[in-house]
C-alpha cells in the first residue's frame, strides 16, 4: 500500500508539476511539499483538499477512508462548499457584467 507522500508525489509527477510549482499554488514552500512527499510531515485536511484540486484528483485517492475522522470529513466538505461559493460568485459577476 502506498503512503500518503508517495500518492502526492505520484500525482504531482503525473501532472508534470514541480514541487516548487505545487508549493506556489498552495502558498507553501517546495521544502514543505518535499516534507509531505517524504512522509516527514502530513498536510492538513484543508491543504490536502487543495492539493487534490490543483492536481485534478479526487481527494479520496489520497485518503485511507478508514483513517478519516468525522471532523476531517466535515472539514473537507466545508472546504468544498467554500470553493463552490467562490465559483458561484465569480459566475454571478460574469452574468452581471
Amino acid at each position: 500500500m502506498k503512503t500518503l507522500g508517495e500518492k502526492i508525489q505520484e500525482a504531482r509527477e503525473g501532472a508534470n508539476m514541480s514541487q516548487r510549482k505545487l508549493g506556489l499554488l498552495l502558498g507553501i514552500s517546495d521544502k514543505t511539499v518535499s516534507s509531505y512527499e517524504n512522509n516527514r510531515t502530513k498536510p492538513s485536511v484543508e491543504i490536502l483538499s487543495v492539493i487534490a484540486k490543483e492536481l485534478k484528483k479526487p481527494i479520496g485517492c489520497f485518503l485511507d477512508e478508514s483513517l478519516v475522522t468525522t471532523e476531517d470529513r466535515i472539514s473537507i466538505i466545508k472546504s468544498k462548499v467554500e470553493e463552490l461559493k467562490r465559483e458561484i460568485s465569480e459566475l454571478e459577476k460574469k452574468i452581471g457584467s
